[in-house]
């Protein structure tokens, strides 16, 4: 393994907040290496409320800014988990040249020139039982534009192999996750071939995981394949929760071959 000091830039997701990452981050920063958990637009503990985040780019912003503030010659190790694929996705459409490897954990990760927020969001959340205790906020048509994960539902679906307490610091820091339906949102989300697809990608799949599952997974890497794909084991869908050394060795292994 690489003895060099990385940079790596964290992103969680849905309901979520950089916290989620704590056990990976002082694995990783223990290695001697630089960890940045991002808290998205209204999540963790970014001080934004969702009517404070109308469109994607507001949602986006914290990450964005991570970004802007880099020195010119650095590259990061971008991570993205879950939802926050698509975040990690439209960081490397903006900023392609600062990115050297992106690294998606059980994440959504689109092919590039056909993905469609709209669409995305609409097969996600349109199912609103799939999400048992979750609650929802819905706009005038009906149409859900928010929701927070449920105790069960993170119970069942989300943490079943982590541990408890891991759980009882979720119930306590989760908040509502933006569901975007406007075409500003949809065009702030364009990923082209150019950009986000230029960049080096790499998938871990979880091997237990229930909300995006090992077949969703493999339809991320098919549709959109990567340079290389790891499994981590043993892990549900948090699975820097449930198996934090075991993704945190892959991350430094798979930089290493980058940076």
């Amino acid at each position: 393994m690489s003895a060099t000091k990385i940079h790596f830039v964290l992103v969680h997701g849905s309901c979520h907040g950089g916290w989620c990452w704590y056990k990976v981050a002082n694995i990783l920063e223990s290695a001697g290496h630089t960890v940045t958990a991002v808290d998205l637009g209204a999540s963790g503990i970014n001080p934004k409320q969702l009517p404070d985040i109308p469109t994607y780019s507001d949602y986006q912003q914290p990450l964005t800014d991570v970004f802007e503030s880099l020195p010119s010659n650095e590259k990061v190790v971008l991570v993205g988990h879950s939802m926050g694929g698509v975040n990690t996705c439209v960081a490397m459409e903006n900023f392609p040249t600062k990115i050297a490897v992106a690294i998606f954990c059980s994440a959504v990760m689109p092919p590039a020139d056909t993905f469609d927020l709209l669409q995305l969001n609409q097969q996600y959340y349109s199912d609103i039982p799939f999400y048992g205790d979750s609650t929802f906020i819905f706009n005038s048509n009906g149409t859900a534009t928010a929701v927070y994960f449920g105790p069960k539902y993170l119970a069942d679906t989300l943490y079943q192999l982590s541990p408890p307490e891991d759980l009882t610091l979720c119930l306590s820091l989760a908040r509502y996750y933006p569901i975007y339906r406007d075409e500003k949102s949809r065009s702030e989300t364009t990923l082209t071939s150019a950009n986000y697809g230029s960049v080096n990608r790499v998938y871990i799949r979880s091997e237990e995981d229930q909300a995006i599952n090992t077949e969703a997974q493999q339809q991320f890497i098919t549709n959109f394949p990567p340079k290389e794909v790891e499994t981590v084991t043993g892990s549900d869908h948090m699975l820097m929760l449930s198996q934090p050394q075991q993704l945190a060795t892959y991350l430094q292994e798979i930089a290493a071959k980058y940076v």
